[in-house]
């Protein structure tokens, strides 16, 4: 059985909440609290992508339940 993937230290981390009415995506990395907000998905994970390969660190996408799915690695890029 193998693991599931998951954020290391440093990563960043997008999930998928509903403030005040709204779906919003907001950012995160596995050691801090929310840092940034965004209104459209696809926005979202574009930002998501530019700022983990400037970083030279992973992106994911939280789907809760402790799932995660990979949206940018710089190893593989």
């Amino acid at each position: 059985m193998s693991a599931r993937p998951m954020p290391s230290e440093g990563d960043l981390i997008l999930r998928c909440e509903t403030r005040d009415g709204r779906r919003v995506f907001v950012f995160h990395t596995v050691d801090s609290p929310d840092q940034f907000i965004v209104q459209a998905e696809e926005e979202a994970i574009a930002r998501a992508t530019a700022f983990a390969r400037q970083r030279g660190i992973r992106a994911w996408l939280d789907e809760g339940n402790h799932v995660f799915s990979l949206i940018a690695d710089p190893a593989t890029t």
